[in-house]
């Protein structure tokens, strides 16, 4: 019987044809596809085991360098992570977790150390913890330092049990070339530390408060030993709750201290002072804040040697003392409940206006 090649090379081309184009055309776009490259540094693939045991330092580290040298952002799973040294962010470092928690291992260095670095990113949900407890109450443990540096963004963090401070700040000028560190912080939440945010450097006033221009709203303080320390100028903390802490907000001097702003915040039930201020004289605004004590000697408002801070627009339940001088003025306020009064040493030197006050007993002294 006579083949006819002819006929099965035709058939065999028709079948095939369409293949062979789709192939040529794969393999086009193979060739002609830009490269993808990953767009996180899992700490993971760094060698971090996250089983709330083994030291993950050197794993998160090389990760945070890497993903610099690299233009990635970090990412940290969902798990439990030992840090038994502190831990270095570097410029530009973008830091993502879907609910991580970091603890530490060493009590008295920071977890996380921005040491003069600028334009980085901490996006949680995520979740530092230090080791305090009953018998290991104070010391120099920090949840995240922040050692000068300009222009970052704080999202979705827990600071919690550490011996020092939960977060502190100190001064971001370098040189003259910009005032302030211009940090962003939001939905940060304080829990059990000896201070929960110190804004300003250790040691006795007068001391180098530069730590200014800083943006804060969404915070929650509870259980702190005290919630807010500040030294500083030009600091903004709003729509936020300082709440059943053993101290509430410490304004202290410093060479640039005073003029920032407490913005909707609930300032309410700290044990020992709701307020204390300092030898401050270039004053604080208390805007729209409704400050109440438990009894005429708990959760006070006590201003010493200190000028220019106006409490205004909110409500106020707590005793105020004016102590040494110092002018300071209450207005706009609705007065009510036991707790206030004003007393001092200087307590004509306080300033009411426009106070309603449902007990009339109370009108200013």
């Amino acid at each position: 019987m006579k083949v006819r090649y002819h006929w099965l090379l035709a058939g065999t081309v028709t079948y095939l044809g369409p293949l062979v184009f789709m192939w040529q055309h794969f393999e086009k776009q193979q060739r002609t596809a830009p490269f993808t490259r990953p767009s996180f540094a899992n700490v993971l693939d760094y060698g971090a085991e996250g089983n709330d045991f083994s030291d993950d330092s050197s794993a998160f580290q090389a990760a945070f360098d890497d993903a610099v040298k690299e233009n990635l952002a970090v990412y940290i799973p969902k798990k439990t992570y030992v840090i038994a040294k502190s831990l270095s962010i570097p410029s530009g470092l973008v830091i993502r977790s879907d609910g991580a928690e970091l603890k530490q291992a060493g009590g008295n260095q920071p977890l996380l150390s921005a040491q003069n670095v600028d334009n980085w990113v901490i996006n949680g949900p995520m979740t530092l913890t230090g080791n305090r407890s009953d018998n290991n109450k104070t010391g120099n443990g920090k949840g995240l330092w922040i050692g000068g540096g300009n222009h970052y963004i704080v999202d979705k963090l827990t600071v919690q049990n550490f011996t020092g401070k939960g977060i502190q700040i100190e001064s971001g000028e370098r040189n003259g070339l910009e005032r302030g560190n211009h940090g962003q912080f939001a939905f940060v939440t304080f829990i059990n530390n000896s201070i929960g945010l110190q804004i300003g450097a250790d040691g006795n006033a007068p001391i180098n408060t530069g730590a200014e221009y800083n943006l804060f709203t969404l915070l929650s303080f509870s259980s702190n030993d005290t919630a807010v320390v500040t030294s500083t100028g030009n600091n903004v903390i709003s729509t936020t709750n300082i709440v059943d802490n053993k101290n509430g907000i410490q304004l202290m001097s410093g060479s640039n201290n005073g003029h920032g702003i407490f913005n909707a915040t609930n300032i309410n039930h700290n044990v020992g002072f709701n307020i204390q201020s300092d030898a401050v004289d270039n004053g604080y605004t208390f805007n729209g804040c409704h400050i109440y004590g438990d009894s005429a000697k708990d959760g006070i408002v006590h201003l010493t040697h200190s000028k220019g801070i106006h409490i205004t627009g909110g409500t106020l339940d707590a005793a105020v003392i004016n102590d040494v001088d110092g002018t300071n003025m209450i207005s706009d306020m609705f007065i009510t409940g036991d707790s206030y009064s004003v007393s001092g040493t200087a307590s004509q030197s306080v300033r009411t206006q426009n106070l309603f006050i449902v007990d009339q007993d109370k009108a200013k002294p």
